[in-house]
């Protein structure tokens, strides 16, 4: 496989990394650039569909043909369509609180309030807000941070500590609490199956990690595998967990928890598991080749195989420091943004795979 440059945005300061890839199924770009102005760009023939100055935006969401912009406890909307914006959300001062929003998915709303008392923290509470309706959902009062919104369920992590916390925000249940370890280093979650939830456990040394598989509804242990990566990408259709590390693959049966494939890539690569990215039976990578050149490539998940490698050019001496984030493809396109805050857009040539 190989791919060629199409497309150079500079500037390209910040963006949604969870919803990047659903705006870009849907053929739109969006982002902030170093002044704080956003853009969202058809990727149809690269012609700018919305641009507004933000001062002091915060972050950016995209659901269904509009994204969602925070600024300063205003969640505003943008219909993509129209290019009409509007206030979606306004988290309203309360005396002596000082007030935080969020956009946690589509329709929600998550609240936090922190009361000061003498310049110190007093209390703090946090709230789940149906925007539709003007109606809480969830509330609580201790120090955690919703990671996680699952239909009725949330997950919950405390800021300092290793308890991970289930909540059923609709019967207001207590749900579940288990404790894993210290605290999750990155992305708690892995990925989730319609019965089950995978999960990070840092052990006593930061750099070791298990994979732990969780039954929803009641929090047991249906598994535990030791020695693992900190991140996966869970594929619902093959019920596999795809990793990268290093330079070694490897799959493990999310069933089971058996790990099926162990493969060294017999290249000299650098690999952070969490910079992969699965899609159409390949898992996609970036990270340094010979210590300090910047490349993107993919893995055949199926044997391990080395499917291809590809260096980025970028200005400068190469140097560890100036690497790449996780890639994203889309059909037959690839995304992928570097140190230097550009983002290159690439087309495959010839046979896809």
């Amino acid at each position: 496989m190989n791919f060629r440059k199409i497309k150079e945005i500079q500037n390209h300061q910040s963006y949604s990394y969870s919803t990047f890839d659903s705006e870009l199924r849907d053929g739109y770009l969006a982002y902030f650039d170093n002044e704080s102005v956003f853009r969202i760009i058809s990727l149809e023939n690269w012609k700018v569909l919305f641009e507004k100055d933000f001062k002091t935006p915060l972050s950016i969401n995209y659901c269904q043909n509009f994204f969602l912009i925070e600024e300063n406890r205003i969640v505003y909307t943008v219909n993509i369509e129209d290019a009409k914006i509007e206030v979606y959300y306004t988290g309203d001062l309360l005396y002596g609180y000082e007030i935080s929003s969020a956009v946690v998915s589509p329709g929600i709303i998550i609240e936090s309030q922190t009361k000061y008392e003498n310049y110190s923290i007093s209390e703090r509470k946090s709230k789940l807000i149906d925007v539709a309706s003007n109606t809480e959902l969830y509330s609580w009062d201790t120090i955690q941070d919703l990671i996680d919104l699952d239909d009725n369920l949330a997950y919950l992590q405390p800021r300092n500590g290793g308890e991970f916390i289930c909540r059923d925000i609709k019967t207001a249940e207590k749900g579940w609490i288990v404790n894993l370890d210290h605290g999750a280093q990155g992305k708690r979650i892995i990925g989730k199956s319609s019965s089950a939830i995978y999960v990070q456990r840092v052990l006593a040394k930061s750099s070791h990690f298990n994979v732990v598989a969780l039954d929803k509804i009641t929090g047991a242990i249906i598994w535990e595998l030791e020695d693992t990566f900190s991140f996966y990408n869970y594929d619902a259709l093959s019920c596999k967990l795809y990793g990268l590390g290093g330079k070694t693959y490897e799959v493990i049966n999310a069933e089971t928890g058996e790990r099926e494939i162990k493969h060294d890539l017999k290249k000299d690569l650098h690999i952070a598991s969490h910079l992969t990215y699965y899609y159409d039976s390949l898992l996609y990578f970036s990270g340094y080749l010979n210590k300090n050149t910047p490349v993107f490539g993919a893995v055949n998940i199926k044997d391990g195989s080395l499917g291809f490698i590809q260096e980025v050019e970028m200005p400068g001496e190469k140097s560890f420091r100036k690497g790449l984030d996780r890639p994203i493809v889309v059909g037959n396109r690839l995304y992928v943004r570097d140190a230097m805050k550009t983002l290159h857009v690439y087309e495959t040539v010839g046979d896809s795979q």
